[in-house]
């Protein structure tokens, strides 16, 4: 035997639910009748048994047939004759009518708030989805600007510590060119602490972007010229 989808075992769930608080409102109501308690108190346990209903079940089809149940039981049940669908008062029909109305109306708006609250509990969940990717993100890119950051400063340190320990050993060319690699490292980094900065100002709206357009072969030519000394014997290659 296949086991039941979850389709089959969702609608014997509602379906076993809504019977079982019809059955709860019929006893209470008897249980009212016997007591000598008014009929009105007997068609409010109704509708209550049709809000609950339209609470706890998936779909409005349960409310409205719950509404239809439970003023079919009450004329059965609770009307003079008694176990007949018949009503000797004539204003009968017109509190089924209204009961009916109630209960339908009840458990309409009860569904839509349901629906509203689930659609709620969505949005709440993909914000939170959104605001994990964007930590990740942003956890992603605080890594790669610290290996940004330590690169040229580490580019830096190195050569400051060459000119102080052998100043008098290097050549006056070499010299000159660690002083051009220190000069270029350090506008590196300041570039880089600029555009962090705009980064921080777009996020924050306080930047207006304008776009242009951009030769790729000067972009990679002017990553490359950055690389040159930190290459260390690596092969690089381009391709478009």
């Amino acid at each position: 035997m296949k086991p039941f989808s979850r389709r089959t075992h969702s609608i014997i769930r509602d379906g076993g639910r809504a019977a079982g608080i019809l059955i709860a409102a019929t006893l209470v109501g008897l249980l009212f009748s016997g007591l000598k308690i008014p009929e009105a108190n007997i068609i409010a346990v109704y509708i209550l048994g049709v809000l609950i209903i339209s609470i706890i079940t998936s779909s409005w089809m349960y409310s409205f047939l719950a509404s239809v149940i439970s003023v079919l039981a009450f004329n059965f049940l609770f009307t003079i004759p008694r176990f007949t669908l018949r009503a000797y008062d004539p204003s009968y029909p017109v509190t089924f009518g209204i009961m009916f109305l109630v209960a339908l109306i009840t458990g309409s708006l009860a569904s839509r708030m349901k629906e509203y609250a689930r659609e709620s509990a969505q949005a709440a969940m993909q914000i939170e989805k959104e605001q994990l990717r964007a930590d990740l993100l942003r956890a992603d890119l605080l890594r790669s600007i610290s290996h940004d950051l330590r690169t040229p400063l580490t580019s830096i340190s190195g050569n400051a510590s060459n000119l102080l320990s052998n100043e008098n050993e290097f050549s006056q060319e070499t010299r000159m060119q660690i002083y051009g690699d220190i000069y270029d490292d350090s506008m590196w980094l300041i570039k880089l602490v600029e555009n962090l900065l705009s980064v921080t100002r777009i996020e924050d709206g306080r930047m207006d972007l304008r776009m242009s357009a951009e030769l790729m072969d000067e972009v990679i030519a002017e990553a490359m010229r950055h690389t040159d000394r930190n290459r260390d014997g690596r092969k690089i290659e381009v391709s478009s």
